[in-house]
Order: structure tokens, then C-alpha cells, then sequence
């Protein structure tokens, strides 16, 4: 019979594109793996046998069951009726001899709720730093001075408490912010967007740096008013508002305070950097533009001259543009050039596409090093598609690809993604985890416990 094929996918992820190896054998170029078609008129038979032990008289065991718990029946009423207990006579009436014992609450009984959390590493384990309002005893009974807002470590592969304590501050859940800064290995978190706190893996301490972050600084001298982080492509550091009213962006990296227009008219080009400026690579997917919205996406590997924390233009969206050769007026017939990075701007070093000719939808990076890439992408535009977690050599060679169900995004700067020695491990949504080994294998959803009793 003749082969009737009308789309080939793979049995993987779904992808179409592939690459055929020999007759009816295919390498899918998504996710590597290799998979062979089979002819229509191939019937799979299924025998279905009977085990010899099916041939025992089951008539003679229903029986057998019936009457054992009618048997068993009959003997616990006659235990009942004996051991009832006898009345006793008073000179005020009858009663029985009924014991009641009390129900006690386990006081230390509470419920969490996850407001934010984050990955850290300690030790080569994963750990979650929490932020998460408490509530002691049973729901809405009376309010315990124990409920409130809790820092909470807990190491998330043995589900240990490490460290919890009460914060000493009311907050809205909205207030939270959290970054992870390369310049000085330090992870801050900012609450009611004026206190600035340290978080610390190695001694498990959340402490309130505000005053000690700009120490030395005169223009903070008069305290802070509000504190927020500076866009994540434009440096390291804190756009703050002073209690005199003055607004300065300060970079803890370079120790440099700015104002708004120098901080920003600093963040462009090579003769801007400041001294001990070095090359650093960092992997991004383009994204589709007014000027070519259906163009492929491509995963980029960029070097670009790292400003150690201070202004920067980091390209987080590179797309293809037209470039014109001058600026003003323009129509169909101004001449321009299609270009994808900006690299004067973003101090571009070098830049090139990691996997030439595949095809990415929905594409995300969510971790690299020197070792590898970990990409998540659907295989097709559909949006049903399944998705894949994929792990990349830097040279774009697959080197593992897994299925997930899970619909998420990760932010890596922000606590969103951590490496241990042999695990990868993801945040799925506050309290709740997604765990694979760097092998690829052993892949599970952690969510942490929220009641404890």
C-alpha cells in the first residue's frame, strides 16, 4: 500500500524541520532526535493471555468473603455490648462514665503565603529565600501578634527549614523588588520601595543595608525618600530619591553618583566607559520589528564592553532595523542598510547567530555560562504547542532536550534561575519550582508546603 504522509513532525516537540539521514529515517533539527516512519499497512497485534491462576473457582471465594464480614459483623456488636459501660447512681440522677478528652491546637500551627521568592545556591544546594506574610490559628479568628511578614530559607531539595525571622516592616506584595548585581556578587531586595536590604546564601542573613549602601555619599545625607533599581539594561545600581527632594541614580559598582541627564548621557558609546571596563558575553533571542516583523528569530551571542556596574545601553531586544544613511525626511527611495545590532550604542564588541537556520517561537534564555545555554522554545507558532527546555554547547550543539508543560518565564538577574553542581533549577511561581539534573533527566515540581501544623 502507498505511504500516505501529509506533515511529518517530531514525536518529540513537534517540529517539523528535520533532516533525512537515510529512506524513512529523519534527525529532528529542533531537538535531535532521530525517528523513522512506518508503512500504513503495518498492524500492531496485541495477544491477551489469561494467567493459569484465573481459573480458580471465584464463586467459592466471594462466598468465603461474604461470610467472614458478616463474622466479623456479629463479634464487634457483642464486643460493644459488653464493654458498654454501667450506669452509676447519685442522689442527683444517672449518668454514664464518659470520658471526654480535650482537643488541643498545636499553638506554632500557621499558614504562609508566598508573596516572592528566589533561588540562591549554598553549599552546591539550592536554596529559596522567601518573603511571605503568616497567618497563626485558625482562619479568621482573632489576631495573633505573631502574624506578619516573614524572611523565610529553606533548603529546597531535603525541604529544610534553614532560617526564618519576622520583618519588621508592613508591605505591599506589588513593593517587592529583588536583583542580583555582577558588579559586586551582592543580591539586594527593596521593600516598600524606599528600604534596601542585602540577601546573603552564606550566612543566611537579610539585613537592611539603606544607610550603609550609600555611605560616604554626601548627597544622601539627609536620608531616603524612595529607592528603586535602575533599568535592567542600563547598569547596577539605585535611582533614589533623597528626603531633600533630589533625585540621583548611584551605582554601588563604581561607587559614581549621577543625575538623571549625566547618568544617561553617559550610557552610550566607547568614549563614555569608565576605567577597568572589560568584555563580557551574554546570549539573548532577537525579536520582530516594525521593519521586518516576520523575520526568523535567532539566538545571539554578544560581547559587548561590561561598564562594571556603571551606565550602560545593553541591547536585551536586538531586532533587524533599517538603517539610513542620514536622519530627516524619509521615503521609499531613501537609501538604508538592514542591520540587527546597534553596536556603537550598546558598545558592541562582536556579536553572531549561535544556531544558523533553526527556527525558535516563543524562544527565552534562562541561563549560561562558559559550559552551556538553557533555552525554553516552542517547536511551532501554534499556539497548543508543546514546549522544550533545551540545553546548548556554546557552540549551539544540542546537548539534551526535555518536554515541559509548565507555562513560565524566567528572569535570571532576579533570582529566577540557579545552577547547582549536577541541577538546574527554575521558578516556576512564588512557592513553586520546577527541578531538572544538568543531565537533562530527573525532571519535578516543587511546590513548598504552605500550612504547617
Amino acid at each position: 500500500m502507498a505511504k500516505q504522509i501529509k506533515v511529518i513532525k517530531c514525536p518529540q516537540c513537534g517540529s517539523t524541520q528535520k533532516t533525512q539521514l537515510k529512506e524513512d529515517y529523519y534527525r529532528c533539527n529542533n531537538c535531535g532526535t532521530e525517528y523513522f516512519l512506518d508503512n500504513d499497512d503495518i498492524n500492531v497485534n496485541v495477544n491477551h493471555r489469561v494467567s493459569p491462576t484465573a481459573n480458580v473457582n471465584t464463586t467459592k471465594i466471594v462466598l468465603g468473603i461474604v461470610g467472614g464480614i458478616v463474622l466479623l459483623f456479629i463479634l464487634s456488636l457483642m464486643v460493644s455490648l459488653c464493654s458498654r459501660p454501667k450506669k452509676t447512681t447519685r442522689n442527683y440522677g444517672t449518668y454514664e462514665n464518659s470520658p471526654v478528652t480535650a482537643v488541643k491546637e498545636n499553638p506554632d500551627a500557621h499558614e504562609d503565603s508566598y508573596s516572592f521568592s528566589s533561588l540562591l545556591a549554598k553549599d552546591g544546594k539550592p536554596v529559596v529565600f522567601s518573603v511571605v506574610e503568616r497567618k497563626y490559628g485558625k482562619r479568621g479568628s482573632n489576631k495573633d501578634e505573631r502574624d506578619g511578614l516573614y524572611y523565610v530559607f529553606r533548603d529546597l531539595s531535603s525541604d529544610k527549614l534553614l532560617k526564618e525571622e519576622k520583618i519588621g516592616e508592613k508591605s505591599n506584595r506589588s513593593d517587592y523588588k529583588y536583583k542580583h548585581f555582577i558588579s559586586t556578587g551582592k543580591s539586594y531586595f527593596i521593600l516598600n520601595k524606599r528600604n534596601i536590604y542585602e540577601v546573603r546564601a552564606a550566612d543566611l542573613s537579610f539585613t537592611d543595608v539603606t544607610t550603609e549602601v550609600f555611605d560616604g555619599e554626601s548627597q544622601f545625607e539627609s536620608g531616603i525618600a524612595s529607592a528603586e533599581f535602575i533599568p535592567d539594561d542600563r547598569g547596577e545600581g539605585f535611582n533614589v530619591m533623597t528626603n531633600m527632594g533630589k533625585n540621583f541614580y548611584y551605582c554601588p559598582g563604581v561607587k559614581k553618583v549621577y543625575t538623571k541627564d549625566s547618568f544617561y548621557s553617559k550610557s552610550q558609546d566607547m568614549n563614555t566607559l569608565l576605567p577597568g571596563a572589560k568584555d563580557m558575553t551574554y546570549y539573548v533571542f532577537t525579536t520582530n520589528t516594525h521593519d521586518y516583523p516576520e523575520e526568523d528569530l535567532q539566538l545571539l551571542r554578544i560581547t559587548y564592553k561590561f561598564n562594571n556596574g556603571g551606565p550602560e545601553s545593553k541591547q536585551m531586544r536586538p531586532g533587524w532595523y533599517k538603517h539610513y544613511a542620514h536622519w530627516g525626511l524619509i521615503s521609499d527611495n531613501t537609501p538604508y542598510k538592514k542591520q540587527l545590532v546597534r553596536s556603537e550604542i550598546g558598545r558592541v564588541v562582536s556579536y553572531a547567530d549561535v544556531t544558523p537556520g533553526r527556527m525558535y517561537f516563543s524562544p527565552s534564555v534562562f541561563y549560561y555560562d562558559d559550559a552551556g545555554i538553557l533555552i525554553k522554545f516552542k517547536a511551532t507558532a501554534a499556539p497548543d504547542a508543546p514546549a522544550s527546555l533545551q540545553l546548548l554547547k556554546t557552540n549551539g550543539e544540542i546537548v539534551w532536550a526535555e518536554a515541559v508543560e509548565e507555562s513560565f518565564r524566567i528572569e535570571p538577574d532576579k533570582g529566577g534561575v540557579v545552577k547547582t553542581d549536577n541541577l538546574f533549577v527554575l521558578k516556576i511561581d512564588n512557592g513553586k519550582f520546577l527541578q531538572i539534573g544538568t543531565d537533562g533527566k530527573g525532571k519535578k515540581v516543587i511546590e513548598l508546603p504552605k500550612k504547617f501544623d
